[in-house]
């Protein structure tokens, strides 16, 4: 910020003489920088204009000169969906800007996930879902034969997510960009892969037999289960650096109430929003995206120690997903 000058006094019948003038074109540019701040925290996007006084203010626009703005540059790009009338569209959220994506001929687009500048996500065409990767505006389309497909994750070349193979039986499934392998749980009606990182997997799986949900790690053939104590719904959503990011479904007075933690294979450590029930999206370092709040109809990112909305302009509900480290 830039230091705080002072306007000396005006006495009366004095003259505006260079000294002044330039006072007060100092004092001015720096509430232009304070109001230029001030909306850059509340992600707004204001930035100073060039002009000779460096007064004017404009928005959605970095520009140089003036009060000396600077372009917010944030380490992290999160990708997701927001409502505009009715319609998702999917969103790209990159240094404080939106970018609004839709799928050719849909009805609905959503991203998933973000890897390397690659995103996955889902849309609905004509009543149906499409699973798609996204790179560079186009769009490739990811099927599973003719089952409907859902994609949910992306490490690498890989991408994750489930198919439906019988009304409403779900299995996971791999894809390296040629293959697809099938993942079902031992005995489970179905099977839901949420998250990727390397070979290890992440998701849930539900036994129609007692109506249990269990949530898991997947590697090399081998299922782990992941519980916690009054948990009724243990939904892993991704893994970053062996930790996995999880939504519980832990009832409060027999009501349905949403936490999200991370495992670290031995401790949960809770992710808390004013004690709202809230949905966890992905995992990047130290950097986790919220789907939604049960209190407010947006999606949001923590950076470990405060929670900041991702919401575009215009729209009426986000939920924010996909991350990765720019």
């Amino acid at each position: 910020m830039i230091p705080v000058p002072r306007i000396p006094q005006v006495e009366p019948n004095q003259k505006l003489g260079f000294g002044l003038v330039n006072h007060i074109i100092k004092r001015t540019e720096y509430a232009a920088e304070l109001l230029r701040q001030y909306k850059c925290v509340a992600g707004d996007n204001m930035f100073a204009e060039p002009h000779p006084d460096g007064t004017r203010i404009s928005y959605l626009q970095a520009v140089g000169g003036g009060a000396t703005p600077t372009i917010p540059i944030l380490p992290y790009t999160v990708v997701g969906g927001a409502v505009f009338n009715g319609k998702q569209r999917g969103f790209i959220f990159k240094d404080g800007n939106y970018e609004l994506i839709d799928y050719p001929g849909s009805t609905s687009t959503s991203f998933a996930d973000i890897g390397n500048s690659k995103i996955v996500g889902n849309a609905i065409v004509n009543g149906k879902p499409v699973g798609f990767l996204y790179v560079n505006g186009i769009f490739t389309d990811i099927k599973r034969g003719s089952l409907e497909t859902f994609v949910s994750g992306i490490s690498g070349s890989n991408i994750c997510g489930y198919a439906n193979h019988v009304f409403g039986s779900f299995r996971g499934f791999v894809y390296n960009g040629i293959n697809f392998t099938d993942i079902l749980y031992p005995g489970a009606t179905t099977t839901f892969i949420r998250g990727i990182e390397g070979e290890t997997l992440c998701g849930d799986a539900f036994f129609s037999l007692g109506g249990i949900t269990k949530g898991f790690l997947y590697n090399n053939f081998n299922f782990t289960d992941i519980q916690y104590q009054g948990a009724t719904q243990v939904l892993p959503a991704d893994i970053d650096n062996n930790n996995v990011l999880i939504t519980m479904n832990i009832p409060v007075n027999n009501v349905g109430f949403y936490r999200v933690f991370i495992y670290d294979g031995t401790n949960f450590n809770e992710i808390s929003y004013n004690n709202k029930s809230i949905s966890a999206g992905k995992m990047k370092n130290n950097y986790i995206t919220i789907l939604k709040s049960e209190s407010f109809n947006e999606g949001f990112i923590y950076d470990g120690k405060t929670f900041k909305s991702l919401l575009p302009i215009g729209a009426t509900a986000s939920f924010a997903s996909g991350i990765d480290i720019n």
